[in-house]
């Protein structure tokens, strides 16, 4: 379970698990009201790798 309430400005969520368990969708749900990021995406994780801590201030 997600405690929604500990999801606070500049901090992260980490949801891993195997593919097409539904992490996205969990995401999608949960996240609804927050950004959150795929760092499938070849640019969004290049940009966390260069400058982790400028990257959460990506919303």
């Amino acid at each position: 379970m997600i405690n929604k309430t500990r999801l606070k400005p500049g901090w992260v969520c980490l949801i891993t698990g195997p593919c097409h368990s539904g992490k996205t969708a969990l995401a999608r749900k949960v996240l609804a009201n927050h950004p959150y990021y795929l760092l499938e995406d070849a640019d969004i994780c290049a940009l966390v790798l260069d400058d982790a801590r400028g990257s959460t201030a990506m919303s």
